[in-house]
C-alpha cells in the first residue's frame, strides 16, 4: 500500500509540470484529506491514490465523454454501480458485469439476484429500444446539462439493503471515497469508463 509521503511524491512527479507546484500540493492534500472506509491493509496513501486513479482514468474521462455527448443530442445514461465484493469491500471497474450477465457465484444473496434482474433489464431495455426505463423497474432519466454543463443526473446502483437503486443529482462525484465504477450508455451500449481525456471535476 502507499504511503502518504510516497503518493504525494508520485501525484508531483506526474502532475507538478501540467499544474505547478502550488496545485499540484494542494490537490495531493485534497486526496489525502478525503474520508475513507475503514478496510485492513488499506492506508490513507492507497485511498488517495485509488481515488487519484479511479478520476484520472474513469469518473472525469466518462463524465466529459456524458456531457459531450448529451450536449450533441445523444441519449446518454450514467450510472455507478457501488455494490462492492464480498471479499474486498470495494467495488471495482467491471464489477457489475456478473451483474449485467447473471453470472453471479452461488453464495450470491437474494439481494444481489434482484439487482442482478434490474441490470440486466436496463442493458436489455436499452438494447432494444434505446432506452433503458420501462417496466416494474424504477426509471432512469437520460443525462442533461445543467447551467454550468455537468451532465446529470445519474442511476445508483446497488441492493435493497444499501440504499437500493436510486436517481442521483448531486455532483457526479460523490464526496464518499472509495473505488467506485461509472460508466456512460450511449444508444448503442457503449461504455465510456476508460475514455482518455483528463478533467477535475
Amino acid at each position: 500500500s502507499a504511503s502518504t509521503q510516497s503518493f504525494k511524491a508520485t501525484f508531483e512527479r506526474q502532475f507538478g509540470a501540467l499544474m505547478g507546484p502550488r496545485a499540484t500540493s494542494e490537490r495531493a492534500a485534497a486526496y489525502l484529506q478525503e474520508p475513507h472506509p475503514s478496510v485492513p491493509n488499506r492506508t490513507t496513501g492507497w485511498w488517495a491514490e485509488d481515488r487519484e486513479v479511479t478520476d484520472q482514468d474513469f469518473g472525469c474521462p466518462t463524465h466529459w465523454a456524458a456531457a459531450h455527448l448529451a450536449k450533441r443530442g445523444f441519449h446518454v445514461f450514467q450510472y455507478q454501480f457501488s455494490h462492492p465484493a464480498k471479499e474486498d469491500s470495494i467495488t471495482f471497474h467491471s464489477d457489475e458485469l456478473k451483474y449485467v450477465f447473471a453470472d453471479l457465484p452461488a453464495n450470491a444473496t437474494v439481494e444481489e439476484l434482484e439487482l442482478s434482474m434490474h441490470i440486466a433489464t436496463y442493458w436489455n431495455q436499452l438494447a432494444a429500444h434505446g432506452d433503458p426505463s420501462g417496466g416494474a423497474i424504477p426509471s432512469w432519466p437520460k443525462t442533461e446539462l445543467d447551467e454550468k454543463g455537468v451532465a446529470g443526473p445519474y442511476l445508483k446502483l446497488d441492493v435493497a439493503s444499501a440504499g437500493g437503486i436510486q436517481v442521483m443529482t448531486e455532483p457526479f462525484r460523490p464526496e464518499l471515497p472509495g473505488r467506485f465504477d461509472v460508466g456512460v450508455w450511449g444508444f448503442r451500449l457503449l461504455n465510456f469508463g476508460g475514455w482518455g481525456s483528463w478533467c477535475w471535476v
